[in-house]
């Protein structure tokens, strides 16, 4: 789990600062397909959903195992509906959002790239965001293909997270 939360938080950052570094609105939703490819050659796919607003992010992970993300006020929640799980986490660092974003730059007609904590970040923008390409910290490179791209507003119930209340609740 420790690995997945380090992988999530790096992603999330990644992709947080890709979008307001960018200039989308305030509000963005799209479906995604993320694929890991490993140095083995073999690749893990997951798809889903996402939802940023200012700065909360959600993530629906639908494929292959259904798992929920949500990011609100420097914190982590992760629901596992499989194993009947929550994770509560805050990132290890304290990270400056707002200085970070301004860093994103063009570095050639519709890309972007930013580094976080060492981390190269490149996004793919035409109008709206198309990709981010990053490598983990095991070195797996990660490319996150967004669709269905909307700028239409969510309720705020969507980032307030919700699970049953028998859950094991696992706090980080």
């Amino acid at each position: 789990m420790a690995k997945i939360l380090g992988r999530l938080g790096t992603l999330l950052v990644g992709v947080s600062l890709g979008v307001w570094g960018l200039e989308l609105p305030s509000n963005f939703s799209a479906h995604f397909n993320q694929v890991i490819y490993g140095d083995n050659g073999k690749k893990l796919t997951y798809t889903g959903e996402v939802y940023f607003r200012n700065n909360q992010v959600y993530w629906h992970y639908s494929y292959p195992t259904e798992k929920m993300i949500w990011v609100n006020q420097g914190r982590f929640v992760v629901y596992e509906p499989d194993l009947m799980q929550v994770t509560i986490a805050k990132p290890k660092k304290n990270i400056n959002f707002l200085k970070l974003i301004k860093t994103a730059r063009k570095i050639a007609p519709h890309r972007y790239t930013t580094k976080v904590e060492g981390r190269e970040y490149n996004f793919t923008y035409t109008g709206t965001l198309q990709k981010v390409q990053y490598r983990d910290k095991i070195g797996n490179l990660v490319v996150i293909t967004f669709s269905h791209q909307s700028t239409q507003p969510q309720s705020d119930a969507l980032f307030k997270p919700h699970f049953p209340p028998d859950v094991d609740i696992i706090y980080r």
